[in-house]
């Protein structure tokens, strides 16, 4: 009985520890190069009042902003900040492992957001 309710109690207290670990919210970077070979670090970050933003070479200065919903595995988004895509909605599937999210387009109809996906996976890492 006393075994029992150590794991229950231990479980309890763990538990929002590990569903933390697979929220999409925070900061989350990634990297890539541009066609001179350098390579670029930019930051997405995601709120939980459905805000998002991308700091393209996270110089502290978000290009883009807009809002979003995010269920079942799949994150709607559209810009709000003005832009190709303003007021464009799109799909995005996000699986989350610990401090890494892998990111595949469902549907985007901006080509400047969607580029030249070909869906290929796009690895974040949180910062």
């Amino acid at each position: 009985m006393k075994r029992s309710n150590l794991f229950l109690t231990a479980f309890l207290l763990l538990t929002p520890f590990f569903l933390a670990a697979q929220s999409h919210l925070g900061d989350w970077q990634w990297s890539q190069q541009t066609p001179d070979g350098a390579t670029i670090t930019s930051t997405m970050s995601f709120k939980a009042d459905g805000t998002y933003a991308v700091d393209f070479e996270s110089d502290g200065s978000p290009e883009v902003m807009g809002v979003y919903t995010y269920e079942n595995g799949n994150m709607t988004i559209k810009d709000t900040s003005e832009g190709a895509c303003k007021d464009v909605e799109a799909v995005y599937a996000l699986k989350i492992e610990g401090n890494k999210a892998m990111v595949k387009m469902v549907s985007d109809p901006c080509e400047v957001r969607a580029g030249d996906n070909n869906g290929e996976v796009m690895t974040l890492t949180r910062k």
